[in-house]
């Protein structure tokens, strides 16, 4: 049995995430990689973050401006999909 391809969904409104003070004061970047599902009006559902750099000092940030964004459901139905933020 081969697995069916997932589309990638498209987003329809990005919420920028917040730079946090001290990284930014400190010139720290770091990126996020978050694996959400999406409900039937788009919005995201469940956002969990698979790996961060480093660790704990983004995530927040990058969760909240997912939970702001939303996306156009793809042809394929509503599932998972994985997000990456680089700060």
């Amino acid at each position: 049995m081969t697995p069916t391809a997932i589309e990638a969904p498209t987003p329809t409104h990005i919420e920028r995430p917040v730079y946090p003070r001290g990284a930014l004061e400190q010139g720290i970047e770091g990126q996020v990689v978050v694996e959400f599902g999406l409900n039937a009006d788009g919005s995201v559902d469940a956002p969990m973050v698979v790996s961060a750099q480093p660790q704990g000092l983004f995530d927040h940030a990058a969760v909240h401006a997912l939970l702001g964004s939303k996306f156009a459901v793809p042809d394929g139905g509503i599932g998972r999909s994985t997000s990456q933020a680089i700060l």
